[in-house]
């Protein structure tokens, strides 16, 4: 049977865990995935590394829009 301790335990767990701190990477390898980085530029201070903006968009004509879901790729050396 589940006590109460052991769900103050896994909550304060769980908090633990999603106050854990990011990072940005340093460095950008060009996977081919793109195909054209031409596109990109270099982003911002709390934005990604590279990052594309389509300046000739006219947002104000969309009502929706639709994210695919993420997905992360690590090379077979990523320590990660």
């Amino acid at each position: 049977m589940i006590s109460v301790k052991h769900i103050i335990v896994a909550c304060l767990t769980l908090m633990m865990g999603a106050c854990a701190t990011t990072s940005q990477g340093s460095k950008f390898e060009q996977s081919g995935s793109l195909g054209d980085y031409s596109v990109m530029e270099e982003g911002e201070k709390g934005e990604g590394l590279l990052v594309y903006r389509a300046g000739n968009v006219d947002v104000a004509k969309y009502d929706k829009i639709w994210v695919d879901p993420v997905t992360i790729w690590c090379a077979e050396d990523s320590k990660h």
